[in-house]
């Protein structure tokens, strides 16, 4: 059904053009009365049942959308579904020439006629031919029709002439209760539209109705064009075209020719040359020169609001140039009606812009320097500094950024600080060493570490202030290339009372000390270097830095068995932390987090916020959130029975420490596949992973550290581990017990913990079975104290059975640990013997009994992620960044059970949280 404008055309006049005389010797073009052939490519049932069942009667359905989006078609196709239910239906398409109104009361009376003809008044009245029909009967003939109609009248925008628009109007209100009309333009017209809606008597349907939804799309280019795409390809064209019909139906043309269907959606924008022509000959030469004009110079703004189109444009009468615009349908939407701010659809835009550079391109410097200076004034930097750099004005540019890169390091907005100063060569930034220290940051943030590197490097004899900002930068680089040693070192030099102070370099200094703190076992100075970095990022407002300094804390405290203590801090932090703009730093919390959920069983809100955060925590790439993220989702996986997926997730970890140079992270990939290995019995493969792991170069540097990630899953729980399922358990009890201790003498009591599961485990195969229940009681009795669950599970079906045993021998007891042991066995005693024996997640099927509701933010997100906005568009239309859109779609995927925003869309549908 979805066809291009010039297509429509042809169809309508290439029907018979038989003219019939009429009134005052103007003649009737019988074209004009009968609908155009409608190309039903894709049907739109939901739209014509919307129609059919108003809850009220309409008087008039107005379809009011820019060209492309398939007015035309749909009021074809609603007219034969219309006749087909017996309905008398009459049509008109409009044309310039029906600004003289004896033409238009000539076809509008000859179009009435025709339901005379099925009314079959004709005989009765005395008039044999419609077309004398006097325009002064015509009220009253439709007044006065008996039978249930629709009168279509197509094109309207064509009609400029107020009197035509009266004389239509006063048809309306002379419509009986069982007549309508529908009506299709491309502007909004002046029929009383607002005394029709507030009487219920108006049906509006936009352009938000007509764009094309996922299913829409894929029918139109899998089961028409025959073209055979992804599910992914197919939402990236959607998102591209923002579900305009022609540009899809204009796209799919080009498809069906095209060697590389992939490689062309990705470069699919404005600049396609079909594109450009629709636009250029259906759309922008038609428009009025004063509207061209605007058009062009607010093109290069994402959003449009009346005070900074003047002061681009140089005008004083934006508001009323945009309503122009948004009653014309010219590609506008609606952002904000309380300060009447609109944006352009993307693919418009990009043709503008194309436009613009081609007609007028040294115009464009101006208007985005005219830009800047407005946002500059209004307290905005971002989109100041963004238009400043695209003016090409680098003094102004590097002057803003010297002013707000301190407050944006505060925000954690690394990526887009990076992004900015790469365009900036670095010879222009050496008068500015601030920001150079900010550039170095952000790069850092964002694992470019070769270059943040050589900028530091210049940085030969800095000053006081300056060599602060360097050392932190180097603890930092050091941490993230996974360093303890140096690291170590170098915090313990520098941080004395000479550098003391509350500045954001202190903060960062103290942080990364108290992160290897941890990791030596040294808690106390570690809680005095996080207290004194929480109160430095305080002091400078910055409420990721407090956040991520409360994330080591918890760590600290899940180290030490503290389980309880580090889920409420966590969780504390990661609210706070959720409301900065650096999403990514925040989603680091969200890992350990879930990682602490993980280990209380609580495997469906792990894995929640999992879906949420680790991707978006990989571009902070410090070692153990990577690990610690890919672990715990490797075994919720395994926990769901999906040990595809869990090996996919082990790999994938691997891959990332290949590609980033980070060792740590490649050995626990391998530590993983042993401990799946070795519960599952493949003992001979399981000594292979073991010994792939044993990077000597790389545990030797960790020498004198326990990285949290390390803790647990480390090198010597999967030696133990193997010995005790190869049948050496003997040799296994002596290590155990010597480790137990070291470890409570560390106060590491998760460490411990976990030792004292695999020693009852040990001495059970010893043959100890007294030794092996006190020894598993007391586990038990730590686990129940924190609440640990899944730390007993992740040992498999060994371990359970001796649960099972333990409790069957205090059976006619009712301890404490009873319920406990209940909670631990439960899932495992309730699934088949092919499950994993975890906490289940709910099922596919579960979606309604398992949905918990989407905020206010998130309903906004998916009702707008329907009409088919990519991720950019998105932000655009609530000024929020491109980070947050992908949180919230994380979050709103996780809510509704699904992986993709195709299947979230199709869930909420299904459960009525859309239309």
């Amino acid at each position: 059904m979805i066809d291009s404008a010039r297509d429509m055309r042809t169809d309508r006049h290439t029907n018979s053009a038989r003219a019939v005389p009429g009134q005052g010797g103007s003649r009737v073009i019988a074209s004009k009365l009968a609908p155009p052939v409608a190309r039903s490519l894709v049907p739109r049932p939901q739209i014509h049942e919307r129609l059919l069942n108003a809850e009220t009667s309409p008087k008039l359905i107005l379809i009011s959308a820019p060209a492309g989006f398939g007015k035309t078609s749909l009021m074809a196709q609603h007219h034969a579904l219309l006749q087909a239910r017996g309905v008398r239906a009459c049509w008109l398409t409009l044309d310039q020439a029906d600004n003289d109104m004896e033409r238009l009361m000539l076809h509008l009376g000859a179009a009435l006629g025709s339901l005379d003809d099925l009314d079959g008044r004709e005989a009765q009245s005395g008039i044999s031919d419609p077309a004398t029909v006097p325009s002064s009967d015509l009220p009253y003939r439709i007044a006065t029709t008996r039978q249930a109609f629709a009168f279509f009248i197509d094109e309207l925008e064509v009609l400029l002439n107020p009197a035509g628009l009266d004389f239509i109007r006063l048809l309306t209100t002379h419509l009986p209760p069982h007549g309508r009309f529908v009506i299709g333009s491309r502007t909004i017209p002046s029929l009383g539209l607002g005394r029709l809606r507030a009487r219920g008597q108006l049906v509006e349907i936009t352009a938000a109705d007509l764009k094309l939804s996922f299913a829409e799309t894929a029918a139109l280019l899998r089961r028409n064009r025959q073209l055979t795409l992804s599910d992914e390809e197919v939402e990236t064209l959607l998102q591209r075209t923002e579900g305009w019909p022609a540009a899809i139906q204009l796209a799919s043309l080009s498809l069906a020719s095209h060697h590389n269907p992939e490689r062309f959606i990705a470069a699919f924008s404005s600049s396609n040359s079909d594109v450009t022509d629709y636009l250029a000959e259906d759309v922008f030469r038609h428009l009025p020169h004063d509207i061209r004009d605007f058009l062009l110079r607010t093109c290069i703004l994402r959003e449009l609001s009346p005070p900074l189109c003047d002061a681009v444009t140089g005008r004083k009468d934006s508001a009323t140039m945009l309503e122009r615009i948004e009653r014309a349908n010219l590609f506008v939407t609606q952002t904000d009606k309380r300060t009447r701010e609109y944006r352009y659809h993307a693919l418009f835009s990009g043709f503008l812009q194309q436009q613009l550079a081609a007609l007028y391109p040294w115009v464009t410097p101006s208007l985005h320097g005219a830009a800047s200076r407005w946002f500059s004034e209004a307290g905005r930097p971002i989109p100041a500094i963004e238009h400043a750099l695209l003016s090409g004005d680098l003094p102004r540019s590097l002057e803003l950024l010297a002013t707000h890169a301190d407050w944006m390091l505060r925000e954690g907005r690394f990526s887009l600080l990076a992004r900015w100063l790469k365009q900036i060569p670095l010879e222009e930034l050496a008068p500015y060493p601030d920001l150079r220290i900010a550039f170095a940051w952000a790069l850092t943030a964002t694992r470019n570490l070769a270059l943040a590197k050589e900028i530091l490097d210049g940085f030969v004899d800095p000053s006081d202030a300056i060599r602060t900002w360097v050392v932190a930068l180097r603890a930092y680089l050091l941490t993230m290339e996974d360093r303890p040693s140096e690291c170590f070192a170098l915090c313990r030099r520098e941080l004395g009372p000479s550098n003391a102070g509350l500045t954001t370099q202190y903060a960062s200094l103290n942080y990364f000390f108290a992160y290897w703190l941890v990791a030596a076992d040294d808690f106390t100075d570690a809680l005095r270097c996080l207290d004194e970095s929480k109160r430095a990022y305080a002091c400078v407002e910055s409420a990721v830095g407090v956040a991520i300094a409360e994330r080591v804390h918890g760590t600290m405290e899940l180290v030490q068995g503290h389980l309880r203590d580090a889920t409420m801090r966590l969780r504390r932090a990661y609210e706070n932390s959720a409301q900065s703009r650096e999403v990514s730093l925040s989603a680091t919390v969200g890992v350990i987090l879930a990682r602490v959920l993980y280990e209380r069983g609580e495997l469906s809100g792990a894995e929640r916020l999992l879906n949420e955060c680790l991707a978006l925590a990989k571009e902070s790439g410090i070692p153990d959130i990577l690990i610690n993220g890919s672990i715990t989702s490797a075994r919720i996986a395994e926990a769901r029975g999906d040990r595809e997926q869990a090996l996919e997730l082990i790999s994938d970890l691997e891959n990332l420490g290949h590609h980033a140079n980070l060792p740590r992270l490649v050995a626990s990939a391998w530590l993983e596949r042993a401990r799946l290995a070795t519960i599952d019995g493949e003992l001979s493969l399981a000594a292979t992973y073991l010994e792939n792991a044993d990077d000597k170069q790389l545990w030797g540097s960790m020498d004198g550290f326990t990285p949290d990630a390390n803790d647990v899953d480390s090198l010597l729980t999967g030696r133990l581990r193997w010995r005790i399922h190869a049948g050496k358990a003997d040799t296994a009890v002596v290590a155990l017990k010597d480790h137990l201790k070291q470890a409570l003498q560390a106060n590491r009591h998760h460490r411990a913990l976990k030792l004292r599961i695999l020693l009852a485990s040990a001495l059970q195969v010893c043959g100890d079975f007294r030794g092996s229940m006190r020894t598993l009681t007391e586990a038990l009795q730590f686990g129940a104290r924190e609440g640990f669950i899944s730390i007993f599970r992740d040992e498999g079906p060994q371990v359970l059975s001796m649960l099972a045993t333990l409790r069957e021998t205090a059976a006619d007891q009712e301890t404490e640990l009873s319920g406990f042991m209940h909670r631990l066995l439960a899932p495992w005693e309730t699934s088949s013997p092919t499950q994993a024996p975890h906490q289940p997640l709910p099922s596919a099927q579960a979606h309604a009994e398992s949905f918990e509701g989407l905020t206010d933010r998130e309903h906004q997100v998916l009702t707008i992620l329907a009409s088919g906005l990519s991720n950019q568009e998105l932000a655009g239309k609530l000024f929020v960044s491109e980070s947050t859109v992908k949180t919230h779609l994380a979050r709103i995927n996780t809510k509704l059970g699904v992986h993709n925003r195709t299947q979230a869309i199709a869930v909420a549908r299904k459960l009525g949280v859309i239309q």
